[in-house]
């Protein structure tokens, strides 16, 4: 049941070549990523605890047009990527998945809290060398100095502080 005709996971990690790669787990097992985090900028936010390192594992990737090829799957005509930093690295080594693409969902970053995470622009530039146009902003995400205090979607009358800085 669900949104989908199929779902089949394949063991494998996505990246920009083939081998093994290490990945740093954090205490939220969400923000754990190929890249380090950067702790400084993520105290500035109060976000630190979030990043914490909480050990390593090692894992084999492929890039998308390899496991595409290598388990059989079917040329994506949508794709959804938000892989903690690897996002660039996973789509600039897949011309032939890009090249059939109709929709991408991905996630970019304004603020780089890992060292030598891709930001927008760089994600935007490569975008703009396939047929597919920005379509909009399913969410923006700000980040506040010192607080996770979150600006209320809707309010009446003046705001009581700033939004945040366009983080994700």
């Amino acid at each position: 049941p669900g949104p989908w005709r199929s779902l089949r996971f394949v063991p494998i990690g996505l990246s920009g070549s083939a081998g093994s790669r290490t990945l740093r787990l954090t205490r939220w097992r969400g923000r754990s990523s190929v890249l380090e985090a950067d702790i400084a900028t993520t105290e500035r936010f109060g976000r630190a605890e979030f990043y914490q390192p909480d050990g390593t594992i090692e894992f084999d990737t492929v890039t998308l047009d390899e496991a595409v090829a290598l388990y059989d799957l079917p040329t994506p005509a949508f794709l959804k990527i938000d892989i903690e930093g690897l996002e660039l690295e996973v789509l600039q080594s897949a011309p032939r998945c890009l090249d059939g693409l109709l929709g991408l969902q991905i996630e970019v970053c304004f603020l780089p809290v890992r060292f030598g995470q891709p930001r927008f622009h760089e994600l935007d530039a490569l975008v703009a060398t396939t047929k597919l146009v920005p379509m909009g902003w399913i969410r923006l995400h700000h980040w506040r100095r010192l607080t996770q205090r979150k600006h209320p979607q809707a309010m009446h009358g003046p705001i009581a502080y700033s939004r945040g800085q366009l983080a994700h």
